[in-house]
């Protein structure tokens, strides 16, 4: 979990919906998920919190109808019934589809509502009986998955029974119908509806009839007989109690209907907006947190033709020497062994009891190797620079395609800002035909460590079992905690960065203490025996299966 990005990214991938990763605060729009700016050295509580708020409110965009939602102009009070129903319903649908759901549902739950829990504490704390109405119905369904919460339940079952004789078992008839069928959003509506009306109707009933009534069971308690002076007492008291209570249980009827009244904000948390309360409270407000870029767009124009034979000219040396490397290595080879085709000039061997003298096919090499180059397009990359850097990226794309087995992407760095958010631009994605649009403008900040992240989700899903990025860039990034705590999970996460350094070494500085590769160029002609240094052991290393 240490990689909040990543899986991030394969949630949303998952669960088919948008997770952004670097927000102002945790919330939805109904379509995208944003998680809020969190520490990097954040606990592991914490991401587990952060993946919770990812699940719970992509099953909310799965299943729940908000068109229906806001059609039905329900009252805060009502909203709140409802929701308390709508996250059971739609966290066992998304579990019935990924049942790996299913445990983490359960551990938020216990989180937030078991025992020794800041929000239950505070909820059986609370002196107003009518809350208690509201915790009921949350802690009912609750229970229903994870039944260690029963007893909160109870504790909040004896205050409703004590403010609100004859209500609890009202309740309850309806909980148990919605246990037992409710498929989509409008049936959730409709429980909602008839759970505040039957709130309702007990808060409004006439106490006058009450106490009409308790007069009545008095006298026919009394008899016809004589009475004596104990009787007398007696009723007296029993008279005087039932006053009492009936002007406790008022007062409480005045909280209830007052809860049916509530705003929001009067209203207690449910599990979406207490997860998004945790998770702003821990949001970081400066460079040194975890974001990740979101795809922008960014001008681009063909390279300058004069360009252009330059560039062939390189890719063609650095693709032959590549080509020839990888050609000594994918052929096949014949060694000895204990089986297959007897070979006459080995029998030797017999003599000293070596059975390995029979020709045995080799397995063929394969190279499967994904690159995607990173292209620095800062402020700081303006003129000869960027020059350099676009005919380079260009060269590299370009000798690269034509190796069987190599996978290639290009992305720029910073794209055009959006509402200053970190965006980067894509140039050519994996499976795309790699262009001459190479030609960019060299603007803005230097988001290295968020652009890494970008890169590495979208690496994560690619069939190939080498992943190698390779950074263009000439500066330090804006970060450079961020960045090494970003390069430091791709190499745990097994993936390989290596640098190329447009006419400054500063990657040196990155890189080789991580023990990552990098090199530097001033020219065109330093390209060829770079990235032939680097690519070598890369793309005939681990990425070779033997």
């Amino acid at each position: 979990m240490s990689s909040l990005p990543l899986v991030a990214s394969v949630l949303g991938d998952k669960y088919g919906v948008q997770v952004t990763v670097g927000g102002n605060k945790a919330c939805t729009d109904g379509n995208n998920i944003i998680l809020p700016t969190l520490p990097l050295d954040c606990s592991s509580e914490l991401l587990n919190l952060a993946r919770g708020f990812v699940d719970h409110e992509a099953s909310h965009i799965r299943h729940t109808d908000f068109k229906l939602l806001q059609e039905a102009n329900l009252t805060p009070t009502q909203k709140y019934l409802w929701n308390s129903l709508e996250d059971w319903r739609c966290e066992n649908a998304l579990a019935a589809i990924f049942p790996g759901c299913r445990q983490h549902f359960n551990w938020l739950i216990k989180h937030h509502f078991g025992q020794g829990s800041q929000h239950t504490e505070n909820k059986a704390g609370d002196t107003n009986p009518a809350l208690s109405v509201m915790n009921y119905v949350l802690l009912t369904v609750r229970a229903w998955d994870v039944p260690e919460i029963a007893e909160h339940k109870q504790k909040e079952a004896k205050r409703i029974q004590q403010a609100y004789p004859n209500l609890l078992p009202q309740i309850d008839a309806i909980l148990s119908r919605v246990r037992q069928h409710c498929p989509d959003t409008a049936e959730t509506i409709a429980y909602a509806l008839e759970l505040s009306a039957t709130i309702e109707a007990y808060a409004t009933q006439n106490p006058q009839q009450e106490a009409k009534k308790d007069s009545n069971d008095s006298a026919s308690q009394s008899g016809d007989g004589p009475s004596t002076d104990s009787q007398a007492e007696s009723q007296q008291t029993s008279k005087a109690n039932g006053r009492t209570q009936r002007t406790q249980r008022t007062g409480a009827q005045q909280q209830l209907v007052k809860i049916l009244q509530s705003t929001e904000d009067e209203l207690p948390l449910q599990l979406g907006e207490q997860l998004a309360a945790t998770l702003n409270a821990h949001r970081m407000h400066n460079s040194h947190g975890l974001v990740v870029a979101t795809a922008g767009k960014k001008f681009k124009s063909p390279l300058p033709q004069h360009f252009r034979e330059e560039i062939l000219q390189n890719s063609v040396a650095l693709r032959s020497r590549l080509h020839g490397l990888l050609q000594a290595v994918t052929q096949q080879h014949c060694v000895m062994g204990r089986r297959g085709k007897l070979n006459s000039h080995c029998l030797h061997k017999i003599a000293v009891n070596n059975p390995r003298i029979f020709l045995t096919s080799g397995e063929k090499k394969q190279v499967s190797t994904a690159v995607h180059i990173l292209l620095d397009c800062s402020g700081s990359m303006g003129g000869c620079k960027m020059d350099l850097a676009s005919r380079a990226c260009y060269t590299v794309a370009m000798a690269l395609e034509q190796c069987r087995g190599v996978n290639v992407g290009v992305t720029a760095f910073p794209a055009i800002e959006s509402n200053n958010e970190t965006t980067v631009a894509p140039l050519v994605r994996h499976g795309e035909r790699v262009h001459t649009k190479f030609a960019l403008s060299a603007v803005g900040y230097t988001p290295l460590a968020e652009s890494l992240w970008w890169v590495m989700q979208q690496m994560l899903p690619l069939k190939e079992e080498r992943k190698i990025i390779l950074i263009l860039s000439d500066g330090m990034p804006d970060s450079v905690t961020a960045t090494k705590h970003a390069l430091n999970n791709a190499k745990t996460l097994g993936f390989e960065v290596m640098g190329l350094g447009i006419q400054d070494n500063n990657l040196d500085v990155l890189l080789p203490p991580l023990g990552m590769q990098s090199r530097t160029i001033h020219n065109l002609p330093d390209l060829t025996p770079a990235m032939f240094g680097m690519l070598q052991e890369a793309l005939l290393g681990r990425g070779v299966r033997a």
